[in-house]
């Protein structure tokens, strides 16, 4: 590290350093790409919420050498060890040299934008930073990657696969050593399972909506039966027509 680089970190405020390493300008995803990637992080979170030292984030432009805000990647869902998760809630960018941690997890969506970078440029610079565990999926089934489901650990700098198995009804399921929970992609959907659990973990956030548009018909249903009669008010409900 040069002197200029010392500089930068310990001299420049946060706003002089988040304008020296911005964050990154909304990427055009699909819908079904931003659903996909929202629940794993939702999902994730709330699994390690009473940790204390584990960040996960999402679509975040991460800096990986300082002094050089062009050395930059911005993973679908990065998940970092060593780091308190209330502190970097509200930060624009991650800076490794400035918050350090250790980087765990990287899941890259497969896109047809994105897909061939996922396997190439993003590969190799994720190896560079030290990232324990590689995951990619393909929402297609293997159009866009040979395997629906592909994970890699690094080891002595280079990229080893970590088993995945696929069943006759279209699951792929591995396990992940950095986060201690299996993954599959199963129905159309990304999901996490303690090991030798059956269960997903759940995802609290759409639980919620659930409850809530039940909650809503529920509703509905009550007015219709006071507006037309019924066990409400001791009279029978008209029928219909």
């Amino acid at each position: 590290m040069c002197v200029t680089d010392t500089l930068t970190r310990d001299t420049l405020g946060v706003d002089d350093l988040d304008a020296l390493y911005p964050a990154g300008e909304p990427l055009p995803e699909s819908e079904p790409h931003e659903i996909l990637r929202t629940d794993v992080v939702t999902v994730l979170r709330e699994h390690f919420r009473d940790t204390g030292n584990i960040w996960v984030s999402s679509n975040r432009n991460v800096y990986y050498r300082e002094g050089e805000p062009a050395a930059v990647i911005e993973p679908d869902l990065l998940v970092v060890a060593g780091v308190s998760p209330v502190e970097l809630a509200d930060i624009k960018s991650y800076r490794t040299f400035q918050h350090g941690g250790e980087p765990l997890f990287v899941l890259e969506v497969a896109s047809e934008g994105t897909a061939s970078n996922d396997r190439g440029t993003k590969r190799a610079t994720y190896a560079t930073i030290g990232v324990a565990e590689y995951w990619r999926v393909d929402p297609t089934g293997g159009e866009l990657h040979t395997e629906t489901l592909q994970g890699e650990r690094l080891h002595n700098g280079h990229w080893t696969p970590i088993p995945v198995t696929t069943n006759d009804t279209g699951t792929w399921r591995g396990h992940s050593h950095s986060l201690n929970l299996d993954i599959a992609w199963t129905d159309r959907e990304l999901l996490f399972y303690l090991p030798g659990h059956d269960e997903p973990l759940p995802n609290l956030a759409r639980e919620k909506t659930a409850r809530r548009a039940a909650e809503a018909e529920n509703a509905r249903l009550r007015e219709l039966l006071r507006r037309n009669g019924g066990p409400e008010d001791g009279r029978p409900p008209d029928p219909p027509g």
